[in-house]
């Protein structure tokens, strides 16, 4: 497991932070201060939808902004 950003494989400055239904992650780098969102389809159902996901996780992107990450 390692940045898909800058390839950085240190566990020490990787970490996640999990949306309060645990559906969605936003997976972060200490190393470049990217971040990748990501769903957990073990906690979804139904189809889908990348556009309807991109909008339904704004909250998560404003958060990981806030706390100095960029968006990848």
């Amino acid at each position: 497991m390692g940045c898909p950003f800058c390839d950085n494989d240190n566990p020490r400055q990787l970490g996640y932070f999990p949306s309060g239904d645990g559906a969605y992650r936003v997976s972060v780098c200490g190393a470049c201060r990217r971040y990748i969102k990501t769903i957990d389809l073990r906690e979804v159902t139904g189809e889908r939808l990348p556009a309807m996901e991109r909008v339904l996780t704004l909250g998560i992107d404003l958060a990981a902004q806030k706390a100095g990450y960029l968006g990848g």
